[in-house]
């Protein structure tokens, strides 16, 4: 049975129509509907098992977003879909509501369809067979002796199940790398979840990773997830790890010494059994020496 993907969207359908490229299969209907005509029919009437909503760029007309997740149950789970540009009292207002969200930019289309495709199926086959197509080694290719020697080195840094930090210019294909990474080792059953650290704003970079307990805030009136929990069992990318706020590192070094966390507004430690490879183009010592 084909699985219905309903998206929000504001014209021109810039959003949808990567997703429609990406994400829809035999398995999956991607629609598109715009904002002025949900008013008009409500999305009750579109069936659809999840909405991705992405917030309208007019202040004026985020409050149609707002109306969409205060909808009484039963609604299709909402991923939210919010512009870094985004005000940040109201970007974290319909953060803490959705079902899950990300904060968009072009390259994160496919964190986007994992985050669908765990909302609609997160127990079949859907996942795993499209995360094993996505990281073939297959994809790493050149001739050049340095790029032949990492290859070769990439298997046993899989199976070793250690931290892992991916350095090189812009282009050079470290996402690749951490996700053969991934698909070579004994996690490769698991999730691989990409962060783009650059792309996360400042006021909900420890909500976002760690995700938060119930009363943490206001609005916040269940426990939610954070993308460590989603990549329990697999493994957790940080890619321009650089970018990462000061306060998100130390916890992150945490993570990385005992494998435990603390959601926001927790009263306790959670055992994150996740493996945690970086990728960066920044010179890191020179960065530490500053």
């Amino acid at each position: 049975m084909r699985r219905h993907v309903l998206v929000l969207e504001s014209t021109p359908f810039a959003v949808s129509t990567l997703l429609a490229e990406r994400c829809c299969t035999d398995r999956l209907r991607c629609d598109t509907l715009s904002w002025s005509r949900l008013a008009l029919d409500g999305c009750r009437e579109h069936d659809a098992d999840v909405i991705v909503a992405i917030a309208p760029a007019d202040p004026h007309e985020a409050g149609r977003l707002s109306a969409l997740l205060a909808a009484p149950p039963p609604r299709p789970p909402v991923i939210a879909v919010l512009p870094s540009t985004l005000d940040g009292v109201l970007l974290a207002s319909v953060a803490r509501r959705a079902d899950d969200f990300i904060v968009w930019g072009p390259d994160r289309v496919e964190e986007l369809q994992q985050r669908i495709l765990r909302m609609l199926a997160p127990s079949e086959d859907l996942v795993a067979s499209h995360l094993t197509e996505s990281v073939a080694l297959a994809r790493l290719v050149g001739r050049d002796p340095n790029f032949v020697v990492t290859l070769a080195a990439i298997p046993r840094i899989a199976r070793a199940g250690s931290t892992v930090l991916i350095t090189g210019e812009t282009g050079t294909g470290k996402e690749l790398c951490a996700r053969a990474v991934h698909h070579l080792s004994a996690r490769r059953a698991g999730p691989f979840v990409p962060v783009d650290c650059g792309a996360l704003p400042e006021q909900l970079v420890e909500n976002e990773l760690f995700g938060h307990a119930r009363g943490a805030f206001t609005d916040a009136h269940r426990d939610q997830d954070g993308l460590l929990n989603m990549a329990q069992g697999g493994t957790l990318f940080l890619d321009e790890i650089d970018s990462l706020v000061p306060a998100a590192q130390s916890k992150l070094l945490r993570l990385i010494e005992d494998h435990t966390f603390r959601p926001l507004g927790g009263t306790r430690f959670l055992r994150a059994d996740v493996r945690i490879v970086a990728a960066t183009n920044a010179n890191l010592p020179e960065l530490v020496r500053l």
